[in-house]
């Protein structure tokens, strides 16, 4: 159990650090698609659409020329000359991607234009023509002519306007003409274009509104209503043979004329202004009668649809060849507009019940109309009946056997001679099964056995029958079987699958596979799988690749009405062995160590181990645990093993240091001393050494050069130096420390007694050499 802990740990530790390495994986710098810039104009670059897995991102764009700034998202641009950016993104987990952006840099178009105007009027014709230089443009025209509506602008290349002003006076407007090349790249010019008005004709009948309906002569006044105030002639075209009016002014009473012919006339009115520009206004004068029409009732307008009917029409043949007819059948269909003369008779069919209307029946009507007023004939009732339309959908369908099915009758019920929408419905349910209703309703059976079954509603009223068939199907659930091989490989591998499903007494089956990871004792390892070979998920035998070690089950779902159905087939996906090596510690030379391994076996027995020892004691070995290894010498090795399985093989390697023992050290002391005196220690330097003193008398230090501070008798003897480098001890070396006892000094007399001006001999004794201090009255200051 130990162990297992042991394994899913690492296989943990292992899976984050695969995982890390995937996210790292994922970061994308994307800096857009390149881009042209236009002289004159700035551009946006755009690196929005980088993505990196998780934390902050950053963004550093180069070189600078151009950019509003270097790490933003999405610099304004607005470069000199074609130039390559690079974008470089970063996250907090120091995952970096680049990419780059080629700006081009373009001229703009030129634009230019020129135009005739042979008359400046401005009901006459003006033609443009682009002159402009560039490649692939498209044109956008401005007239500044709002009056002219939706004829104020044009893409055309060279279009040609009609200025639409009224008065008496001139107006400029400053033309204007935008093209654009193939890169979007914009130019402009202008130009301003004088324009006479024009006089804006216009005559009006306060009166009778051009209009006279009785039949009789007209004596019509019209008069002027033009815009312009100042003109030179105007002029009346009445349309009717007589003379024209013409004068050189417009009488403030108006102007009478009298029609004496039963007609409609188009009079023109035609204003000549003070600037020589001419307007033209046209002006309908009807002098007819009232139209008149009439309908007969063709009899038998009461039945079951579709009802087909022929109306007479008469009393049309004195309308003016101006009058319209237009007919309505009541039914909301259509109104039909018919020219003068109509035909004699006019059909419709009705198929449509008339049931619910006023009257339960529709109006047949005509209507004539002209110019001064209309007339109608109307005919009614025209009752229709209509028979039942049988119509349903099963749900469900396909069905299972012993459920519940619905059928949804949609049928639409008809109306019979006293506008009652009962029916007789009549189910057959294709199983021996059958049902009569009289209201239109949902039915519901239940089929014991699968099968298919003929459905038929039939619908009935007086007017008739009508029946819709459908077919029923009726399922057992299906019985989810397959194989598939292999079940066990080495990855990556692609499985094939046979279905032996049972799908007898099934009508609509639908597959979907599945592939459940359930877990590897390899990591780290996804559960990657794949569907190869063009099959997919939703096919009868797809082909599976494995791709990640570890336990799969493949899983196969039938559902049909009857529900959904399943069943699982293990499989393995073995791979290499994995090992790992623990960390080796240093030794000293002619020491041993003992390399441990951690194996995974990824579900196939590791069959050889090949450990090798470079300048060790063996040299290899072909266990799993290999036991002491000896180092001779010192040095940095490497312990290396390979393993192998049916799936291949892996290597894991550590290093090793072998550090040797440090040379022979010679220490040195101030020696012999004199009791009181301080003895140093002296040792050589030498770098990375570890210094131990011991001697007599319980001294110790660690020091390289100690000290002992005034000396004693007790402290004479050897004192032992030993060293470590890397934990390896040296030779002990030892040096003699003599220290010498001070004398003992005797003066006869000890104590002399003497007279002022006497002298007295003083003689010591007990050491080697003397020295007298103070000097004052000695014959010398040396000797005994």
């Amino acid at each position: 159990m130990k162990n297992l802990d042991k394994f899913l740990s690492y296989s943990v530790l292992l899976l984050l650090v695969f995982c890390s390495g995937n996210i790292m994986a994922q970061c994308n710098a994307d800096a857009g698609p390149d881009m042209i810039r236009c002289i004159g104009s700035n551009i946006q670059l755009d690196g929005t659409n980088s993505t990196v897995p998780a934390g902050g991102i950053t963004y550093e764009w180069s070189p600078v020329t151009g950019l509003s700034c270097t790490n933003c998202p999405s610099p304004i641009c607005n470069v000199g000359t074609t130039t390559t950016y690079t974008l470089e993104i970063t996250n907090g987990s120091g995952c970096t991607t680049t990419d780059q952006v080629t700006v081009t840099v373009a001229a703009p178009p030129t634009s230019s234009f020129t135009y005739n105007q042979p008359d400046q009027c401005a009901n006459q014709p003006v033609p443009f023509t682009s002159t402009s230089s560039g490649t692939g443009l498209s044109y956008l025209w401005n007239f500044d002519n709002i009056p002219s509506g939706g004829n104020n602008s044009s893409v055309l290349s060279s279009p040609t306007h009609f200025f639409v002003s009224n008065g008496s006076g001139s107006i400029t407007c400053d033309v204007e003409l935008v093209v654009t090349d193939i890169n979007g790249c914009q130019s402009s010019s202008t130009q301003t274009v004088t324009v006479d008005q024009t006089p804006g004709a216009a005559l009006i009948d306060p009166l009778t509104s051009l209009k006279n309906c009785d039949g009789s002569n007209y004596n019509l006044t019209v008069f002027n209503n033009s815009v312009g105030a100042s003109n030179s002639n105007y002029q009346i075209i009445w349309d009717d043979g007589t003379a024209d009016y013409n004068a050189a002014t417009f009488p403030g009473g108006g102007v009478n004329h009298l029609y004496t012919i039963n007609d409609i006339f188009d009079a023109l009115f035609i204003v000549t202004g003070n600037n020589g520009c001419i307007d033209t206004s046209f002006n309908t004068i009807s002098n007819i009668t009232n139209p008149a029409i009439g309908a007969a009732n063709p009899g038998s307008t009461n039945g079951c649809g579709p009802l087909n009917l022929c109306f007479p029409l008469s009393n049309f043949v004195g309308n003016h060849n101006t009058t319209i007819y237009v007919v309505d059948y009541g039914d909301n269909s259509a109104l039909d507009t018919l020219p003068h003369p109509p035909p004699a008779t006019i059909c419709h069919t009705y198929t449509e019940t008339s049931c619910g209307l006023p009257g339960n029946s529709y109006t047949f009507s005509i209507k004539a109309i002209n110019l001064c007023d209309s007339s109608e004939a109307t005919i009614s009732p025209i009752r229709v009946y209509t028979a039942p339309v049988a119509d349903f959908e099963v749900a469900p369908n396909p069905g299972c056997a012993g459920s519940t099915i619905t059928f949804i009758n949609n049928s639409i019920a008809g109306s019979n001679s006293s506008c009652s929408a009962s029916t007789v419905v009549n189910w057959d349910f294709g199983d021996g099964n059958t049902l009569t209703q009289f209201t239109i309703q949902n039915a519901t059976n239940i089929y014991a056995n699968p099968g298919t079954y003929p459905v038929t509603l039939s619908t009935q009223n007086g007017c008739g029958t009508t029946v819709k068939d459908t077919v029923v199907c009726i399922e057992a659930p299906p019985i989810p079987e397959f194989t598939i091989t292999p079940d066990t490989a080495c990855v990556p591998f692609i499985s094939s699958i046979t279905d032996l499903s049972d799908l007898s007494n099934t009508c609509d089956v639908t597959y979907n596979w599945q592939v459940l990871f359930t877990g590897s004792n390899c990591a780290p390892s996804a559960g990657t799988f794949n569907f190869v070979n063009g099959t997919s998920a939703t096919d009868q035998e797809p082909d599976i690749e494995f791709v990640d070690p570890g336990q799969y089950t493949v899983r196969l779902t039938l559902t049909n009405a009857c529900g959904s159905f399943t069943y699982d087939q293990f499989v393995l996906g073995k791979s290499i062995p994995q090992v790992t090596l623990n960390p080796v510690s240093a030794i000293c030379a002619g020491q041993t160590v003992a390399p441990v391994a951690n194996y995974v076996h990824c579900y196939d027995s590791i069959d050889i181990y090949a450990w090798t020892f470079p300048s060790g004691s063996p040299i290899s070995s072909n266990q799993a645990v290999p036991g002491a290894i000896t180092y001779p010498s010192a040095g940095n090795y490497n312990i290396n093993i390979q393993v192998t399985n049916a799936c291949g093989n892996a290597n894991a390697t550590t290093p090793i240091v072998v550090n040797g023992a440090p040379a022979s050290l010679v220490p040195t002391v101030n020696t012999p001393l004199c009791e009181g005196q301080d003895a140093n220690f002296d040792a050589p330097t030498v770098a990375g050494l570890t210094y131990v003193w011991t001697g007599v008398n319980g001294f110790s230090s660690g020091l390289e050069d100690p000290s002992i501070l005034g000396v004693s008798i007790a402290d004479s003897g050897w004192y032992y130096l030993s060293s470590l480098a890397g934990g390896c001890p040296g030779p002990l070396d030892s040096v003699l420390l003599d220290v010498v006892s001070a004398p003992v000094i005797t003066v006869v007399p000890s104590n002399p007694i003497i007279c002022e001006n006497d002298t007295v001999g003083l003689t010591a004794s007990g050491a080697a050499t003397y020295t007298w201090t103070s000097s004052t009255g000695l014959n010398t200051t040396s000797g005994a």
